[in-house]
Protein backbone atom coordinates (compact mmCIF):
# COMPACT_ATOMS: atom_id res chain seq x y z
CA UNK A 1 0.00 0.00 0.00
CA UNK A 2 2.72 2.47 0.71
CA UNK A 3 4.55 1.77 -2.75
CA UNK A 4 0.94 2.22 -4.26
CA UNK A 5 0.79 5.43 -2.36
CA UNK A 6 4.43 6.95 -3.17
CA UNK A 7 4.06 5.95 -6.55
CA UNK A 8 1.02 8.16 -7.53
CA UNK A 9 2.38 10.66 -5.04
CA UNK A 10 5.68 10.79 -7.64
CA UNK A 11 3.44 10.45 -10.78
CA UNK A 12 1.40 13.66 -10.03
CA UNK A 13 3.04 16.16 -11.85
CA UNK A 14 2.75 13.30 -14.85
CA UNK A 15 -0.92 13.20 -14.60
CA UNK A 16 -1.16 17.23 -14.22
CA UNK A 17 0.73 17.56 -17.69
CA UNK A 18 -1.15 14.65 -19.09
CA UNK A 19 -4.35 17.34 -18.95
CA UNK A 20 -3.19 20.86 -20.92
CA UNK A 21 -5.37 21.34 -23.89
CA UNK A 22 -4.37 22.08 -27.44
CA UNK A 23 -4.43 25.91 -28.45
CA UNK A 24 -7.59 26.93 -29.90
CA UNK A 25 -6.25 27.47 -33.74
CA UNK A 26 -9.02 30.41 -33.49
CA UNK A 27 -7.51 32.08 -30.70
CA UNK A 28 -4.28 31.54 -32.00
CA UNK A 29 -4.99 32.96 -35.16
CA UNK A 30 -6.29 36.02 -33.45
CA UNK A 31 -3.17 36.69 -31.12
CA UNK A 32 -0.81 36.01 -34.28
CA UNK A 33 -2.43 38.88 -36.22
CA UNK A 34 -2.97 41.23 -33.08
CA UNK A 35 0.67 41.00 -32.15
CA UNK A 36 2.56 39.09 -34.51
CA UNK A 37 5.60 39.73 -32.13
CA UNK A 38 4.08 37.84 -28.92
CA UNK A 39 2.19 35.25 -31.13
CA UNK A 40 4.85 32.60 -30.67
CA UNK A 41 6.71 33.45 -27.62
CA UNK A 42 3.32 33.51 -25.66
CA UNK A 43 0.84 30.76 -25.07
CA UNK A 44 -2.46 32.11 -23.79
CA UNK A 45 -5.05 30.20 -21.69
CA UNK A 46 -8.17 30.00 -23.89
CA UNK A 47 -11.46 28.67 -22.32
CA UNK A 48 -14.36 27.16 -24.99
CA UNK A 49 -16.67 29.74 -25.91
CA UNK A 50 -19.45 27.41 -27.48
CA UNK A 51 -20.62 26.15 -24.36
CA UNK A 52 -20.07 29.29 -22.27
CA UNK A 53 -22.71 32.35 -22.80
CA UNK A 54 -21.25 35.66 -23.51
CA UNK A 55 -21.13 37.54 -19.90
CA UNK A 56 -22.18 40.77 -21.22
CA UNK A 57 -25.51 42.03 -21.62
CA UNK A 58 -27.11 40.98 -24.07
CA UNK A 59 -27.79 43.44 -27.24
CA UNK A 60 -31.73 44.73 -27.09
CA UNK A 61 -31.79 43.59 -30.60
CA UNK A 62 -30.38 40.08 -30.08
CA UNK A 63 -32.60 38.96 -26.91
CA UNK A 64 -35.42 36.71 -28.12
CA UNK A 65 -39.00 38.20 -28.96
CA UNK A 66 -40.48 36.28 -25.36
CA UNK A 67 -37.65 37.91 -23.13
CA UNK A 68 -37.87 41.34 -24.82
CA UNK A 69 -38.87 44.15 -22.22
CA UNK A 70 -38.01 42.04 -19.04
CA UNK A 71 -35.29 43.35 -17.24
CA UNK A 72 -31.81 41.43 -16.66
CA UNK A 73 -33.44 40.23 -13.36
CA UNK A 74 -36.58 39.40 -14.18
CA UNK A 75 -35.13 37.10 -17.51
CA UNK A 76 -33.20 35.68 -14.84
CA UNK A 77 -36.16 34.74 -12.65
CA UNK A 78 -37.72 33.31 -15.92
CA UNK A 79 -35.27 31.11 -16.58
CA UNK A 80 -35.41 29.71 -13.00
CA UNK A 81 -38.88 29.40 -13.36
CA UNK A 82 -38.46 27.18 -16.20
CA UNK A 83 -35.92 25.02 -15.31
CA UNK A 84 -37.82 24.25 -11.84
CA UNK A 85 -40.68 23.16 -14.37
CA UNK A 86 -38.91 21.47 -16.78
CA UNK A 87 -35.37 20.42 -15.53
CA UNK A 88 -35.20 16.54 -14.82
CA UNK A 89 -32.02 15.70 -13.21
CA UNK A 90 -32.28 11.65 -14.66
CA UNK A 91 -30.15 9.78 -12.83
CA UNK A 92 -29.15 11.78 -10.14
CA UNK A 93 -31.13 9.99 -7.47
CA UNK A 94 -29.83 6.79 -8.37
CA UNK A 95 -26.52 7.64 -8.77
CA UNK A 96 -26.82 9.35 -4.77
CA UNK A 97 -28.26 6.06 -3.58
CA UNK A 98 -25.26 4.35 -4.63
CA UNK A 99 -23.08 6.68 -3.22
CA UNK A 100 -25.19 6.20 0.20
CA UNK A 101 -24.96 2.30 -0.06
CA UNK A 102 -21.94 1.28 -1.73
CA UNK A 103 -19.43 3.29 -0.38
CA UNK A 104 -19.95 3.48 3.32
CA UNK A 105 -20.05 -0.02 3.35
CA UNK A 106 -16.85 -0.52 1.49
CA UNK A 107 -15.49 2.39 4.06
CA UNK A 108 -17.08 0.75 6.70
CA UNK A 109 -14.72 -2.41 5.88
CA UNK A 110 -11.89 -0.86 5.83
CA UNK A 111 -11.56 2.58 7.82
CA UNK A 112 -14.67 2.15 9.89
CA UNK A 113 -16.86 5.13 10.58
CA UNK A 114 -14.98 7.19 7.77
CA UNK A 115 -16.98 5.32 5.15
CA UNK A 116 -20.15 7.32 5.42
CA UNK A 117 -18.12 10.72 5.48
CA UNK A 118 -16.72 9.38 2.38
CA UNK A 119 -20.05 8.06 1.08
CA UNK A 120 -21.71 12.12 1.65
CA UNK A 121 -18.17 13.56 -0.40
CA UNK A 122 -19.22 11.32 -3.28
CA UNK A 123 -22.62 11.98 -3.50
CA UNK A 124 -21.59 16.26 -3.19
CA UNK A 125 -18.81 15.44 -6.04
CA UNK A 126 -21.00 13.52 -8.00
CA UNK A 127 -24.12 16.52 -7.48
CA UNK A 128 -21.75 19.30 -7.90
CA UNK A 129 -20.97 18.34 -11.23
CA UNK A 130 -22.94 21.28 -13.27
CA UNK A 131 -25.11 19.80 -16.21
CA UNK A 132 -24.24 19.92 -19.74
CA UNK A 133 -24.94 22.63 -22.36
CA UNK A 134 -26.65 19.87 -24.46
CA UNK A 135 -28.84 18.70 -21.31
CA UNK A 136 -30.19 22.27 -20.59
CA UNK A 137 -30.91 22.70 -24.29
CA UNK A 138 -32.64 19.48 -24.38
CA UNK A 139 -34.32 20.13 -21.43
CA UNK A 140 -35.63 23.77 -22.10
CA UNK A 141 -39.42 24.90 -23.09
CA UNK A 142 -37.49 27.24 -25.60
CA UNK A 143 -34.05 26.50 -26.37
CA UNK A 144 -33.66 29.75 -28.06
CA UNK A 145 -34.23 31.17 -24.88
CA UNK A 146 -31.09 29.60 -23.70
CA UNK A 147 -28.88 32.32 -25.89
CA UNK A 148 -29.76 35.12 -23.61
CA UNK A 149 -27.09 35.73 -20.59
CA UNK A 150 -29.18 36.39 -17.99
CA UNK A 151 -31.90 33.60 -18.48
CA UNK A 152 -28.74 31.30 -19.08
CA UNK A 153 -27.40 32.08 -15.61
CA UNK A 154 -30.85 31.52 -14.14
CA UNK A 155 -31.80 28.61 -16.21
CA UNK A 156 -28.41 26.71 -15.41
CA UNK A 157 -28.32 27.75 -11.34
CA UNK A 158 -31.49 26.37 -11.13
CA UNK A 159 -31.21 23.13 -13.26
CA UNK A 160 -27.44 22.67 -10.91
CA UNK A 161 -29.58 23.13 -7.48
CA UNK A 162 -31.99 20.33 -8.35
CA UNK A 163 -29.23 18.04 -9.66
CA UNK A 164 -27.78 18.51 -6.16
CA UNK A 165 -30.70 18.16 -4.41
CA UNK A 166 -32.04 14.88 -5.93
CA UNK A 167 -27.87 13.59 -5.25
CA UNK A 168 -28.44 14.79 -1.96
CA UNK A 169 -31.78 12.93 -1.42
CA UNK A 170 -30.73 9.98 -3.13
CA UNK A 171 -27.85 9.64 -0.42
CA UNK A 172 -29.83 10.35 2.75
CA UNK A 173 -32.27 7.24 1.44
CA UNK A 174 -29.09 5.43 0.35
CA UNK A 175 -27.68 5.85 3.40
CA UNK A 176 -30.61 4.95 5.73
CA UNK A 177 -30.91 1.92 3.51
CA UNK A 178 -27.61 0.51 3.66
CA UNK A 179 -27.25 1.42 7.77
CA UNK A 180 -30.57 -0.36 8.11
CA UNK A 181 -29.12 -3.45 5.79
CA UNK A 182 -25.97 -3.44 8.25
CA UNK A 183 -27.73 -3.38 11.52
CA UNK A 184 -30.02 -6.09 10.41
CA UNK A 185 -27.01 -8.61 9.12
CA UNK A 186 -25.64 -8.08 12.08
CA UNK A 187 -28.38 -8.40 14.48
CA UNK A 188 -28.89 -11.67 12.84
CA UNK A 189 -25.51 -12.97 13.53
CA UNK A 190 -25.03 -12.08 16.44
CA UNK A 191 -27.95 -13.57 17.57
CA UNK A 192 -26.87 -16.77 16.67
CA UNK A 193 -29.69 -17.29 14.37
CA UNK A 194 -29.06 -17.25 10.44
CA UNK A 195 -31.18 -17.55 7.29
CA UNK A 196 -29.88 -21.55 7.63
CA UNK A 197 -31.68 -22.18 11.03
Amino acid sequence: MKRLLTFLLLSLPWLASAQVAAPDTAAVALVSRATPALADSVALPVLPTDTIPSATAAAPDSVPAALRGLSAEERMQRGRADAGQHYRPRGAFWAGFGAGTVVPALGLATVGPVGIVGGLGTAVGIGAVRPKAQKLQRSAPEPELLRDPDYYRGYSAKASGRHLGKTMLGWGVGTVVGLATLITVLAIALSGGGLAG
